[in-house]
């Protein structure tokens, strides 16, 4: 049989899916191609009931599409074969689930002439292959070397390929070790929603808390996976980058009232899927939706499940469809961390407030967000004014619910910039981290607390734990950098600039940081071109410090004169210029004119302190006595 290709035959038609021609009595058959791969889909299961779903995975497994458009294919399909849907000839309509191809089909050989089969009687199926694609969810070119092997396995030619036809009903692959971490991707809008990324960060958001408060595996939060929402990505890839074992990924459209959502569970190791499954529900019960993939991927997982643990991963945040639509708005604009972003999400979760008064996370968020723009020092409304708002949304969302991790973060941040209590924002982080160890944020700012405190090793422990859950993240990356650059370790810190610059090239302060690391190292011509990278990237950033010790140490006097006037006339408008004069008076080698300035100035005393304590560059004042003048303190959360 050598050369012979099949063909389907039914009624005066024939089709030849090598060849991907079907003709009528001889005669040619003007078809679509994607009419042409629903016909042969439906000739390879003639009988079969083919349910909407089903067509709809298999035949646009890329994209996801409405039912219109698959009755617009089948439409399409029954005119070219003069088909009508009231005679069924061929297609029949089963109403409310799907169609059945009826007629009795057989197969042919293209080129050596071979006896036909006896034909296929319509209650027989002609293929064995129905379920093979829902586990692994294939693309198409695969599905059509399947087509092949089901009709090789009518004609009973190959063994190997009826195994291949039994081997898909069995459970999916299992990994060869239980997954002990995981991330969970931005659900990747399709149709009308490609435009509103918030949604798949939010479905992703609500599975990964109910996950991780079970304790049972470590799954990356919220924050790490932001930077997938808005552009699709490998996902083996991204796990390998997480050095996580498992990934799970998944698409959603909304139809009228209906959601539908396709995921998968792939094991990053192998590289392969190991679950997958898809939901079709009333977008009105999208918590029900969420209950039901919850369960199902703690039962693909394995995790040993309580009754305390089942009830858990039902619980809601909310019950109103609109706040939580407003509030994974908010979510993803906070996320952003740039100002305007954050007055945004406010915005967004004012409004989920205003839906559900008692929607404690939404408080959470909103008092995160707050107590960033007092952080970042905006001037409408004042930090004091910002830091207050945060306090009372922190309090409200604790007297919601004393459980929520974001809300003791959130606290922790006012008690840290508003009151300057570093206990009490080391207990509120605490009690943060024993709820949510997985929270890379509270690492992040435990760190800041630590370090401001003098516990460096735990400081480093800590930001060490933040960068494991979340190594692509650009801030934690550098202020792991930083935290080694000023403990004398230049050369992991370089490395960590190097791969974020690699992993981002656009973010100025991997280079700035870079730029400090290469300076403690001696390789002051690389050093200026990291900081030169790091001002055309973001103009607005002072360097004048960094570039001022820079060019003492390589004796450039005249860019030094310059720019010690320069910090001079700052000095009655902004008194930590005399910390800058200092660093700059250090690379000269006049430790007396440094010390001067720093006596004289009248930037608060713990500043100093904390300065003179990390900073790498004043290390030769740290052993004069008179440095033990300035306590130390200092630091900053992100």
């Amino acid at each position: 049989m050598n050369g012979a290709r099949p063909v389907y035959c039914f009624g005066p038609f024939r089709v030849d899916v090598q060849e991907r021609r079907c003709t009528r009595n001889g005669e040619p058959v003007s078809l679509t191609p994607k009419a042409f791969d629903m016909l042969v889909y439906m000739l390879s299961r003639t009988g079969h009931l083919l349910e909407k779903d089903t067509l709809l995975e298999e035949l646009w497994a890329d994209v996801m599409v409405g039912e219109n458009c698959l009755s617009q294919n089948v439409r399409a399909l029954r005119k070219a074969l003069a088909d009508e849907a009231g005679q069924c000839s061929y297609i029949e309509t089963v109403p409310r689930r799907g169609f059945r191809f009826v007629a009795q089909v057989y197969i042919e050989f293209g080129e050596d002439e071979q006896p036909s089969p006896p034909p296929v009687p319509p209650s027989e199926p002609a293929l064995v292959l129905q379920e093979v694609q829902r586990p692994q969810l294939e693309r198409w070119p695969v599905r059509r070397m399947l087509f092949w092997s089901g009709a090789t396995v009518l004609l009973g030619v190959s063994l190997f390929v009826t195994l291949l036809a039994l081997g898909p009903h069995s459970s999916p692959p299992k990994p060869d070790t239980p997954l002990k971490s995981l991330v969970i991707l931005p659900f990747r809008p399709l149709g009308k929603d490609r435009q509103h990324p918030h949604l798949g960060l939010g479905i992703a958001d609500a599975v990964i808390g109910r996950l991780t408060n079970l304790g049972k595996i470590r799954v990356c939060s919220t924050g790490t996976i932001f930077h997938f929402a808005e552009t699709p990505v490998d996902s083996v890839t991204v796990g390998r980058q997480l050095e996580v074992d498992g990934v799970l990924e998944g698409t959603f459209q909304r139809e009228g009232e209906r959601v539908r959502m396709t995921v998968q569970l792939i094991e990053v190791r192998s590289g392969k899927p190991i679950w997958a499954e898809q939901f079709d529900e009333r977008f009105t019960d999208v918590f029900a939706l969420q209950d039901i993939l919850a369960t199902d991927v703690s039962q693909a997982l394995n995790l040993k499940l309580t009754l305390d643990d089942q009830k858990h991963l039902k619980r809601h945040t909310t019950e109103n469809l609109a706040a939580y639509e407003a509030y994974s708005r908010g979510l993803f604009f906070w996320n952003k961390r740039l100002e305007p972003d954050l007055r945004h999400s406010i915005s967004c979760f004012e409004e989920a407030i205003a839906k559900d008064p008692a929607y404690a996370l939404a408080f959470a968020g909103m008092a995160d967000a707050y107590g960033l723009l007092g952080y970042y020092g905006v001037s409408a409304p004042s930090p004091a004014a910002c830091f207050e708002q945060a306090r009372s949304a922190a309090l409200q969302a604790l007297a919601l619910d004393k459980s929520l991790a974001e809300a003791h973060i959130a606290l922790a941040l006012v008690k840290f910039h508003a009151d300057g209590d570093l206990n009490a924002a080391r207990v509120e982080l605490r009690r943060a981290l024993l709820l949510n160890p997985n929270s890379a944020t509270a690492h992040l700012r435990i760190h800041a607390v630590l370090e401001r405190q003098g516990e460096l090793v735990q400081a480093l422990q800590h930001i060490r734990e933040a960068h494991r859950l979340d190594p692509i993240s650009p801030t934690i990356n550098r202020v792991l950098a930083e935290t080694l650059y000023r403990q004398g370790q230049n050369t992991e810190a370089e490395d960590l600039c190097r791969k974020g610059i690699e992993i981002n090239p656009q973010v100025y302060f991997s280079y700035e940081q870079l730029g400090k690391v290469l300076v403690a190292q001696g390789e002051y011509g690389q050093a200026l071109a990291a900081f030169q990278k790091a001002q055309e990237l973001n103009p607005r950033l002072d360097l004048r410090e960094d570039l001022g010790h820079l060019y003492a140490l390589t004796g450039q006097q005249r860019e030094v004169q310059k720019l010690l006037r320069e910090f001079q006339q700052e000095l009655p408008r902004r008194p930590d210029a005399s910390i800058n004069l200092a660093m700059i008076y250090v690379g000269l080698g006049n430790q007396a004119a440094a010390f001067k300035s720093l006596e004289e100035s009248q930037a608060p005393k713990h500043l100093i302190g904390y300065v003179l304590r990390t900073d790498p560059r004043l290390r030769g004042l740290q052993a004069d006595a008179r440095s033990a003048q300035f306590s130390a303190s200092g630091s900053g959360f992100h």
